[in-house]
């Protein structure tokens, strides 16, 4: 979210779930395989009892009920059989989509953009808090009435004891969680009228605990600027300090 990039990365997870798509199909394949050959078993346990059966019922050998009870219970055997393979696959599935549904109720609902969402190519830099107040419950705010007031070029800290809402109003900004109350503006523009796409790529974001993602040095230095030639990687990994260290 932070470098706009829920596009590419909704791409890239089609990409994987066209592979889980093959492997789900190459599966169920076997499967239809696996019932195919069971019920040719069964067909041909069938077919021998009645053969081997009618013939002794014939013979005497064999009462018609005698016949009949031992067909009974070899229906009551291949049943549960042609079945068994698919029980431990049943289970493993419901109980992965069971998580995934869990996981969907519990998640918090996103930010979006407004029906009256502006674009906004260039931001200069303003930020204003105007009576922020927010908590992640609403009896439990973590800012109060929060004003600021920063202006473009300007470097300051946040400075506070851990769970004083430093990391929450860096959020704010970035439009990670919207305000409860009052309002947050960058050049004047209140941010939630402002749409996603444009402010994530104006705003650059340094988190506490650093993210690999999966790929190259190269590509998670342009993460968030795919086209960025290697040039600009070069100049973006020493304008980090961080060229030498992974030269080395």
């Amino acid at each position: 979210k932070a470098f706009a990039q829920e596009p590419r990365e909704i791409k890239r997870f089609q990409r994987h779930m066209q592979t889980l798509f093959n492997i789900g199909y190459w599966t169920e394949k076997r499967w239809i395989f696996y019932f195919s050959t069971m019920g040719l078993f069964t067909f041909l346990g069938f077919a021998i009892v009645w053969l081997v059966g009618g013939r002794q019922v014939l013979g005497q050998e064999l009462t018609v009920g005698e016949l009949m009870l031992f067909y009974f219970y070899l229906h009551m055997f291949y049943g549960p059989l042609r079945w068994l393979g698919r029980v431990n696959s049943w289970m493993t599935r419901a109980m992965s989509a069971a998580e995934r549904v869990f996981e969907i109720v519990d998640t918090e609902p996103e930010a979006y953009n407004a029906p009256d969402s502006v674009a906004m190519p260039e931001i200069r830099g303003d930020i204003v808090f105007q009576d922020v107040t927010f908590g992640y419950e609403s009896a439990l705010p973590v800012l109060t009435e929060v004003n600021l007031d920063i202006r473009a070029g300007e470097m300051i800290g946040l400075v506070g004891k851990s769970g004083a809402g430093k990391s929450t109003t860096v959020n704010m900004i970035c439009r990670f969680y919207d305000v409860n109350y009052g309002a947050v503006l960058i050049d004047g523009v209140d941010i939630r009228k402002i749409r996603l796409e444009d402010l994530r790529s104006h705003i650059g974001v340094v988190m506490q605990d650093p993210i690999l993602f999966n790929g190259t040095i190269s590509e998670n230095i342009s993460y968030g600027n795919p086209d960025a030639s290697f040039e600009e990687v070069l100049a973006a990994a020493r304008a980090a300090n961080a060229h030498n260290f992974i030269l080395t």
